[in-house]
């Protein structure tokens, strides 16, 4: 099945934490800047380099070449070009970091299948703990008794969520000694290929956080690559369905039971999951995750599905605590107020902090649309 997404609001997939550079290696020119290649640059003026090999001040000779350099870059050293929003270029002329984005070897950015599997994964997780009482309420014993405790808990309520989409049988979660194998995870069984761009535009955007318990906003100490545009890809079923199914049939019926409400043979099985997202993105919208919408306002369509991809959106640490909102309040103050607490305020909102772009937009969302 073909799958377009178009970003409704600027996106932003990181390439990683090594991959960051300064605005120094930028040239700006009115509202666009171009990304420098620094090894283009030095290779037309290997003159000044041999200048400071000669110099007997080094730490001086290269000062002055950093200097020369500046006043050297051109377009014509540019690895690819970066839109500059409104009011961006006067934040970017003292060094700062700014985080890349998602890019192949021709620097021409594209969205990992991954990204779109793990908000499939958090609308599965969703949907079982939504559904299956059980399965939440060993959730909460287990969040609440770390919680108790004052010891750290993220590492292991990711196992036990993982778990739940699991092929493997397991009778009683242990932290310790329940094993998670990927291989026999039921997401497994749906191929998303990599999303390349039909038309895009990078901007250079500054991430704005916004204290929801103070009345001041703080301003984002990065600034990143977003991209605006329409990518496709496609999302298929393993070819191995079948055979993954038949061989734990016990626990795949199980999962899907937990996921659906009921059967789903494999033809209907994309189509059921599409219909899923949906309903978890409306519980998205509808939480409290509309501290997060800014100036905007987002509605589903019938022949699109809205999806938040990317970095800085925290879909799945939301997720587990709005739930936990609505079933136990005690321990959701205890989290909120207590557990996770990063100063020494009494009163504590959810969530903490938000974060938008400079033009008041979220980061991520974006419009899924199947053929």
């Amino acid at each position: 099945m073909r799958i377009e997404l178009s970003t409704i609001t600027p996106l932003f997939i990181g390439a990683g934490t090594d991959k960051v550079y300064l605005t120094s290696e930028l040239l700006v020119k009115g509202n666009t800047a171009y990304r420098i290649s620094l090894s283009k640059l030095l290779e037309e003026n290997m003159d000044l380099v041999e200048e400071v090999a000669k110099s007997s001040d080094i730490r001086g000779g290269i000062e002055q070449l950093l200097n020369k350099l500046e006043a050297r870059k051109d377009e014509k050293h540019a690895i690819y070009e970066i839109k500059l929003p409104a009011n961006t270029s006067s934040r970017i002329s003292s060094p700062r970091q700014v985080k890349e984005f998602m890019k192949d070897v021709n620097y021409v950015p594209y969205i990992p299948g991954s990204s779109l599997k793990g908000y499939i994964r958090t609308a599965f997780v969703w949907s079982i703990l939504q559904n299956n009482s059980s399965a939440y309420m060993r959730l909460e014993s287990l969040i609440e008794r770390y919680v108790q405790n004052r010891k750290e808990l993220p590492k292991y309520v990711q196992k036990y969520l993982d778990i739940l989409l699991s092929l493997e049988r397991q009778t009683k979660f242990d932290e310790k000694e329940s094993k998670y194998d990927p291989q026999k995870d039921l997401l497994k069984l749906l191929i998303l290929r990599d999303m390349r761009p039909v038309n895009y535009t990078l901007l250079l955007e500054e991430i704005r956080i916004e204290k929801v318990n103070r009345s001041r906003s703080r301003r984002g100490n990065f600034l990143v690559e977003c991209v605006e545009g329409t990518f496709e890809g496609e999302m298929l079923i393993a070819p191995n369905f079948d055979v993954v199914r038949n061989k734990y049939k016990k626990e795949f019926d199980e999962v899907v039971k937990n996921i659906f409400g009921e059967k789903v043979e494999k033809e209907e099985f994309i189509n059921r999951t599409l219909k899923i997202v949906k309903e978890f993105t409306n519980f998205v919208i509808k939480n409290d995750h509309h501290f997060e919408m800014g100036d905007m306002e987002l509605k589903q369509e019938d022949d699109k599905v809205l999806v938040r991809l990317g970095a800085h959106t925290s879909i799945l640490y939301k997720t587990i605590l709005s739930i936990i909102k609505d079933r136990n309040s005690w321990l959701y103050e205890q989290l909120v107020r207590n557990y996770w607490r990063r100063s020494a305020y009494n009163w504590r909102k959810f969530p903490l902090s938000i974060k938008l772009t400079s033009s008041n937009q979220p980061v991520g969302w974006c419009a899924l649309k199947t053929e």
